[in-house]
């Protein structure tokens, strides 16, 4: 993991990895357009709207909880982050394995 400190950083970062895991952010939707695989995990945010779906190379981890935050896009969670922290490892795992 590289320290970044501006947009080429992270396009430099991004073109130099063989996989990008996140969440629903600038790194992922950047992988995305490079064609880097990559898994993005969803808690609040719909993998139909923001996902890794017909313009990339990857798979979308999904949250089992349903969760809405009123402040999501000023990255203030209410509930603790639980719809994030439900994501099993093993499903990233098993989804990062696919692209390596």
């Amino acid at each position: 993991i590289k320290q970044v400190s501006c947009w080429s950083d992270v396009k430099n970062v991004v073109d130099e990895s063989r996989i990008v895991v996140g969440n629903d952010c600038a790194y992922l939707h950047m992988a995305i357009w490079k064609g880097v695989p990559t898994v993005m995990l969803l808690g609040p945010t719909l993998s139909a709207i923001n996902g890794v779906w017909k313009y990339g190379l990857g798979e979308n981890i999904e949250s089992n909880i349903s969760c809405c935050c009123n402040d999501l896009w000023k990255g203030k969670c209410i509930h603790s982050l639980r719809c994030m922290n439900a994501i099993p490892a093993k499903d990233v795992v098993n989804a990062i394995r696919k692209f390596l």
